[in-house]
């Protein structure tokens, strides 16, 4: 049995929740058609493709993995009234060579969507919506789905010759799903919290890793890690030493190791669909020099202030703020920028030693959906339970000649999950050591 049908094998309830899921979108569009279409496989190069991965609106509707499939909802006043799973129909000889598929009978069955035809019937359902529907929702993707492509078609020939079709708008889903996918229910949580837990065991083996002479050793550690939890890498992990890790998104984990320098780690599994994203310093000789640990402790601190900002009602921007000030204390107690905290913030002088953000919405994508903020809204979102989001602060110093000689080319990002609560947060992926005590304790054994 092929990996994208062991993605359903989870006892979690997931299939009961795409189910309610389903409904919700209904209610929420009142009115209209949606078809959800497959991601394509992609080819990496000459008849070989990358690993498939399933687009997340449609996975979070159905928890329908395979390629070559699509979903037709159809809602009045707020009801849903019909839902079809368009899937590839069983073939020995294919499956010989790609391995087993559902086929529509076992799909419709195990499940639970209403009805399921094979995927080759699509086209005919699609001029059937156009011509019951005035509007139609979908996902908007460039065009590189067959169905999206027949959608526009459609519009193009009501537009050309007026009558015979229905169909006068077509509408973004994204628009109400991913507000529904911001916040997690209890089978979406069951699996971050797994993708978290594996995270973690991946970051604690790669810091013992040995040998730990090239970055790759200590990669190979990490993805060991994920793929024995059946999990798998939710990103291309970072893996970088010494002055690689003030390039935020290096990836080549190919440069060689050294006694004296840091590693920074920005790595997650992902476990049923669904990432973890953690980042993790270390020294490699298990002991932080005075100048590592102290920018190290800076960092520290922005990230427990920013991970104290995150509650239910709070505003994305308190985590923000909290962790900048931090950072803007530290940097001053560092001598790497002068004046008040107020004054490094206005400046923005901060940049060159912090680029990017404190953290983003996580889930079924690594940097999830989630609007930033609401429409008609001119402040950052509130947070609500069952939010999930990282706290990801950091410095990256540079080797300019006006930096002391001992901060230079050290660079530092310590990254955990969070939960919202209705209480306040839970932080998932407690388990990789974090405090600079803690991490020297862990190296030594």
């Amino acid at each position: 049995m092929g990996a994208v049908v062991a993605l359903r094998e989870s006892g979690d309830g997931y299939i009961a929740a795409a189910r309610g899921r389903r409904r919700r979108f209904a209610r929420r569009i009142g009115d209209g058609a949606a078809v959800f279409a497959a991601a394509p496989e992609k080819e990496k190069s000459r008849g070989v493709f990358y690993p498939y991965r399933f687009d997340g609106y449609l996975y979070y509707l159905s928890a329908f993995a395979e390629p070559e499939s699509a979903l037709v909802l159809v809602a009045e006043k707020g009801k849903l009234r019909r839902e079809i799973l368009f899937c590839r129909g069983r073939d020995a000889s294919r499956e010989q060579w790609d391995g087993e598929r559902f086929g529509p009978l076992r799909a419709r069955r195990e499940f639970g969507i209403r009805e399921a035809e094979e995927i080759s019937e699509l086209p005919k359902a699609i001029k059937q919506i156009a011509r019951e529907h005035k509007t139609v929702w979908h996902i908007p993707r460039g065009g590189e789905s067959a169905a999206e492509k027949q959608l526009h078609s459609t519009m193009a020939q009501r537009s050309a010759r007026g009558g015979g079709y229905a169909i006068a708008e077509l509408r973004d889903a994204s628009a109400v799903l991913d507000e529904m996918r911001a916040v997690k229910d209890k089978s979406e949580i069951f699996r971050m919290r797994e993708a978290a837990r594996l995270t973690c065991a991946g970051h604690l083996a790669a810091m013992r890793a040995r040998p730990m002479t090239r970055e790759w050793h200590i990669e190979a550690e990490l993805i060991a890690e994920f793929k024995r939890g059946g999990g798998d890498c939710a990103f291309l992990p970072i893996v970088a030493a010494g002055e690689n890790a003030c390039t935020l998104h290096y990836a080549e984990n190919n440069s060689p190791v050294r006694r004296g320098q840091l590693v920074v780690i920005d790595a997650g599994c992902e476990w049923r669909g669904y990432a973890a994203d953690v980042s993790r310093t270390f020294p490699v000789s298990g002991v932080f020099s005075p100048a590592q640990r102290a920018v190290y402790e800076v960092v520290l601190a922005a990230q427990k202030r920013a991970i104290a900002a995150i509650k239910p009602g709070a505003r994305m921007s308190a985590m923000e703020n909290a962790a900048l000030r931090a950072l803007c204390e530290g940097l001053r107690k560092l001598g790497l920028c002068s004046g008040t905290v107020a004054d490094i913030i206005a400046r923005k002088s901060y940049r060159c030693f912090y680029p990017h953000r404190a953290g983003h919405f996580l889930g079924l994508d690594v940097h999830d959906v989630g609007a930033e903020k609401l429409p008609g809204e001119n402040k950052a979102r509130r947070l609500r339970a069952g939010m999930v989001v990282t706290a990801e602060p950091g410095l990256y110093i540079p080797g300019d000649s006006d930096i002391p000689k001992e901060l230079r080319r050290i660079g530092i990002r310590i990254e955990d999950d969070v939960l919202v609560t209705a209480r306040g947060r839970e932080v998932l992926t407690d388990a990789a050591p974090k405090s600079a005590a803690a991490v020297e304790k862990w190296m030594r054994g």
